[in-house]
């Protein structure tokens, strides 16, 4: 199965967690907001700082986000990336490399071209969790690649139909060692909305920005129990499907 993060107000996160696998944290959040902090600090689940690059537009640097990864413990810390800018990236994985062991750096895969993403890849390889990209076709990039991780992280969610092909894709024996884990706040924003996922024509454009999901009061009941619905059907999805024939702090 697919493990499950999501992004959401940080006055659901006590009340949301039994739905939660793996934490997917953001770093500005971890330096501005005790509460979120402290949450996450004390949380058992294995956990991955993300850059926050989503939310601000442009990655934190690597001297706040080394700062975030050890006021919480974090596991993993998502490397300053821009998918656009291949040089700044690997300038930035290997100064990470420098300040976090290897193996709590995960890499993010970008690349214009398939000699660019081996090329990335090789980068990459020291790290023990490869990351990859909701907007780009990572998919396809990754059976061109063939990465050799055996621990990869989607960060985002593109599709419904994405997520079952890599369900599907998990369950041939050549792919049994992969684990795969999604990070998303659909599930919460459509929630946030009275909406239902699996009405959607669409999930993409929720009316709520992923800069001040984080700050919204609590649901009241009716949007709390959609979400519920929401997060119980995206876990259906990540399930096995048939397609194809450890803690922290411990």
């Amino acid at each position: 199965m697919i493990k499950l993060a999501c992004e959401m107000p940080t006055s659901m996160l006590t009340k949301l967690e039994r739905y939660m696998d793996i934490d997917f944290v953001l770093a500005h959040e971890v330096l501005q907001n005790k509460a979120y902090r402290e949450y996450f600090k004390k949380s058992r689940r294995l956990c991955i700082l993300d850059n926050s690059v989503h939310e601000l537009g442009e990655p934190l640097p690597i001297f706040d986000l080394v700062k975030a990864a050890n006021m919480i413990d974090a596991d993993w810390v998502v490397a300053p990336d821009n998918l656009e800018n291949f040089d700044w990236s690997q300038e930035q994985l290997e100064l990470m490399y420098g300040h976090l062991p290897a193996e709590r750096v995960a890499g993010v895969l970008i690349g214009g071209t398939p000699a660019d993403r081996a090329e990335r890849l090789k980068s990459i390889r020291r790290s023990s969790m490869l990351c990859l990209p909701y907007r780009k076709p990572r998919l396809e990039w990754y059976l061109e690649q063939m990465p050799v991780h055996n621990t990869v992280h989607l960060l985002g969610m593109s599709s419904i139909l994405e997520l079952r092909a890599w369900a599907a894709l998990q369950q041939l024996p050549r792919f049994a060692y992969m684990g795969l884990s999604l990070d998303t706040s659909k599930p919460v924003k459509w929630g946030l909305m009275y909406r239902r996922m699996e009405e959607l024509d669409s999930l993409r454009n929720a009316p709520v920005g992923s800069a001040q999901l984080l700050s919204l009061p609590p649901m009241d009941d009716a949007q709390h129990a959609i979400t519920e619905l929401n997060l119980l059907h995206l876990r259906e999805i990540l399930k096995p499907n048939g397609l194809l024939t450890s803690s922290r702090h411990s």
